[in-house]
């Protein structure tokens, strides 16, 4: 039993840390309008987490674990939906129409320069001026965090749920189709 709760409590720390790399990460593969698919992919990769670590154990680099899993996940979805490239940003879709193997063009997404770039890219995308002011935050919190709904309105010390339902709103309402402009690659870091 100690074991199960064990697993439980890292779990939850790891959807805690890791969760909004790999949700960050995966929106830059299939662009904003389709931020559930990765918030799919990153809770199907957490449930396999406790369903194998349940019956294996722990392994060795659980982070490594997630990540190695989230990447084998995201194939299988790209070789279920045929039609991926009408829903996915222009510039992704060239890229897996190359001649190189999928797989290691996924595994260079997750190194930890990428993840950094594609979470910071990902906090622009949240505070992105077209967003209304009070639901940037609680989409950060939500989004990078791995807060729930009741944790980010416990947070801002309200008992309504907080405005994060931009994602079923305003930002559809505008067919985004690709990330806002903001910099890439070193200009995220030299302003």
């Amino acid at each position: 039993m100690g074991n199960f709760h064990q697993i439980n409590e890292t779990c939850a720390h790891l959807f805690r840390h890791e969760s909004g790399k790999m949700c960050a990460v995966l929106v830059k593969l299939f662009g904003l309008d389709q931020i559930e698919i990765a918030e799919d992919i990153v809770q199907e990769t957490l449930i396999s987490a406790l369903e194998t670590w349940k019956l294996n154990g722990m392994p060795e680099n659980p982070s490594a674990w997630l990540y190695r899993v989230a990447k084998n996940k995201t194939i299988d979805f790209l070789r279920r939906e045929r039609n991926f490239t009408e829903f996915i940003a222009p510039n992704v879709a060239i890229e897996l129409m190359r001649e190189h193997d999928n797989k290691l063009w996924l595994d260079e997404l997750f190194v930890e320069h990428e993840i950094q770039d594609a979470q910071l890219r990902m906090m622009f995308v949240c505070c992105h001026p077209d967003l209304v002011a009070e639901q940037q935050l609680p989409l950060v919190l939500k989004t990078l965090c791995g807060l729930n709904v009741k944790e980010i309105a416990t947070a801002f010390c309200k008992q309504k749920r907080p405005s994060i339902s931009v994602f079923s709103g305003h930002v559809k309402d505008q067919k985004c189709t690709t990330f806002p402009k903001v910099p890439y690659g070193e200009a995220l870091y030299h302003g």
